[in-house]
């Protein structure tokens, strides 16, 4: 899923405007609500507006290829044995961490897994991995808002440090073409 996105996002930086770039494009607008036309505002504190350049940042940096990228598989297992009883607390009803996982530790695969996660689609584990990655090694530690709740994905600025919306991205441009 995350080799699929690179690569939807590499040719989408080539030619937006190229039909096969559709997806991509319809991806950004739901998750970020950003369109090319965000690169035309001025920056905002120094912060770059190029939000389909920052998504292949953090893509990158989920397939390792960051110095001191991730070498290690997802796990249930970690070292730190008390977090493992951390309680996880909602923020929204519904939360997608409540109901399925939670990044333990910064910089680790280290996760809590909630029997949420293990009955649902491998689709939405996937997603869930993805997002708890994100709070992991993306240095995203909160969640403004989760995809399906009302005001998601929020203005760009708001969805850049969202964790559920580069998770969905990823979904959507990565997911095995039928």
């Amino acid at each position: 899923m995350l080799l699929r996105a690179e690569d939807a996002l590499i040719e989408y930086g080539k030619s937006p405007a190229k039909t096969s770039n559709r997806k991509v494009a319809i991806a950004l607008k739901k998750h970020f609500n950003w369109t090319p036309a965000v690169l035309d505002l001025p920056l905002e504190f120094g912060k770059l507006n190029d939000v389909p350049g920052k998504v292949l940042d953090v893509v990158g940096t989920l397939l390792g290829k960051q110095q001191g990228g991730i070498t290690v598989p997802p796990e249930a297992i970690c070292s730190h044995n008390d977090q493992q009883t951390e309680r996880i607390h909602a923020k929204f009803p519904g939360d997608i961490t409540t109901i399925a996982a939670s990044a333990l530790e910064d910089n680790t695969n280290c996760f809590m897994y909630t029997r949420k996660y293990f009955s649902s689609t491998p689709e939405f584990r996937a997603k869930v991995i993805v997002h708890e990655m994100c709070h992991s090694w993306g240095i995203m530690t909160d969640d403004p808002f989760y995809e399906g709740h009302d005001g998601y994905p929020g203005d760009f600025r708001v969805a850049m440090r969202n964790p559920d919306s580069f998770a969905g991205l990823i979904r959507d441009i990565g997911r095995h073409q039928k």
